[in-house]
């Protein structure tokens, strides 16, 4: 308010200003964690225990798995829509979405699979949104002792079903793919925690725990599930166990388990009836009665009718479920080639799907042997090691979500752990008068070291 002439006020109005942005705020790490746990959670267990009581779950699954979605894409938008979203991460999901589809490019006898595999629940619950969750991590540590306890849950679940007969088809035999991959993933994460965790006694509940659900996925699931326990082993061994050590253990287990091997048979016939475990259900024992641990299992056509399909189209491929076109074509049943190698060079051709299976072996590497961070090594080596033994025997490549995240892990470490360095050149010079090597070497620092400019590289 101010005063005119003759004493009147006058009252000079100020325009309101309208703010033009809006400012946004992190949601609580606690709402996030929870959020990205739940769907980690639902997913582990949800669609087997809908199974095993249908009447009463089935009702909820579609309800609950909207749920914990919309609470995780609400945790990942809060941090997406702050942080932005790294530019390789979107480029790994444009191009694996991309050679998905490329197909129908291809050949129209891929059309058909090609739908069946990107327009299927399955592909968007655990493979997108299973990788998403690890977009913005941040916690790694949390992450993994979240991921322990949904792990024994789901060991746990899968013991349940075992000993109710919930895993049991129409002629009474057990789907021991399901049991033994299934448990798999699952065991590999319980079993890191006998070298990551540090309290005594969670080591020796992870140790016991492992003990037995080896046992339990020998006898109750698949060959394939049996390379992974070995391979995880190795690497578990490889990245926690100092090398002086390693090479002594590597042979004594090896010995152990060459001597467990020739006397097998007799030894499941002992954990058998040690354990309570039925025996009758066991494909691993039926084929070792019978002498056939070594059984192909029909892959051998499959990988006849791949390798025919490579020869027609070696450099290009036969574009993304060109392999499941190829069997269905020859064998009149569609299947994938059940190897990663071998499925990708179809597809893509063999130098193009050579340098997919080298890169990724070489983001393992990466992270298994050269991450100095335990925490995100530790989030990283179960999904890896499992989805990479996984899709070399079994597994489809555009179905193991469990690789697709081992890649966003990757991708999110290596952005989130940039680090600015002075490269530091091996050159000592005579120490002179301060003047004089001001002048004689501008770049010269105390200590007689000469440093070069600064680079910018990742930590790994």
């Amino acid at each position: 308010m101010e005063f005119g002439r003759g004493g009147v006020a006058a009252v000079r109005f100020q325009p309101h200003k309208i703010p033009t942005t809006i400012q946004l705020k992190e949601i609580p790490k606690g709402f996030y964690n929870f959020a990205i746990g739940l769907y980690l959670l639902h997913m582990a267990l949800m669609a087997e225990l809908t199974a095993f009581f249908p009447a009463v779950l089935m009702r909820f699954r579609m309800i609950s798995f909207l749920l914990v979605a919309v609470l995780a894409l609400a945790a990942i938008a809060s941090r997406a829509l702050l942080r932005g979203i790294s530019l390789r991460a979107i480029l790994v999901y444009a191009v694996f979405l991309l050679m998905a589809v490329s197909g129908i490019v291809y050949q129209p006898e891929n059309l058909t699979y090609v739908k069946e595999i990107v327009f299927q629940g399955y592909f968007i619950k655990y493979v997108l949104l299973f990788s998403a969750l690890f977009l913005f991590e941040e916690d790694p540590d949390v992450r993994i002792h979240q991921l322990t306890v949904i792990s024994l849950a789901s060991l746990l679940m899968y013991q349940y079903g075992i000993s109710h007969g919930m895993f049991l088809n129409e002629d009474g035999l057990l789907h021991y793919m399901t049991v033994g991959y299934g448990c798999a993933s699952w065991w590999v994460i319980w079993t890191q925690g006998i070298f990551y965790y540090k309290n005594k006694l969670i080591k020796l509940s992870c140790l016991l725990v492992s003990l037995y659900f080896a046992i339990f996925i020998l006898n109750y699931g698949n060959r394939g599930a049996l390379v992974v326990i070995v391979v995880a082993l190795a690497v578990l061994m490889m990245v926690y166990i100092p090398l002086k050590y390693l090479v002594l253990l590597g042979v004594v287990i090896l010995l152990a388990t060459s001597a467990a091997f020739l006397f097998l048979q007799p030894l499941m016939e002992l954990a058998g009836d040690l354990l309570g475990f039925d025996l009758t259900l066991s494909r691993n024992f039926r084929l070792l009665s019978n002498g056939l641990l070594g059984y192909d299992s029909g892959r051998l056509p499959i990988y006849r009718v791949c390798f025919e399909a490579i020869l027609r189209h070696p450099l290009l491929g036969n574009g993304s479920q060109g392999d499941r076109a190829a069997t269905f074509a020859a064998l009149e049943y569609a299947s994938n080639a059940h190897n990663a190698v071998i499925e990708l060079c179809v597809n893509f051709g063999v130098v193009f799907g050579g340098l997919i299976y080298v890169w990724l072996l070489y983001v393992g590497f990466q992270m298994l042997f050269r991450c100095q961070n335990r925490d995100w090594r530790a989030l990283f080596l179960p999904l890896y090691t499992y989805s990479m033994v996984m899709i070399f025997f079994s597994g489809e490549f555009y179905e193991s979500g469990h690789l697709l995240s081992s890649i966003i892990i990757y991708l999110t470490y290596i952005s989130k752990n940039r680090c600015v360095d002075r490269q530091r050149t091996a050159v000592w010079i005579k120490p002179r008068p301060l003047k004089r090597s001001l002048v004689h070497s501008p770049d010269f620092q105390p200590g007689g070291a000469t440093y070069t400019k600064k680079e910018t590289r990742d930590c790994l």
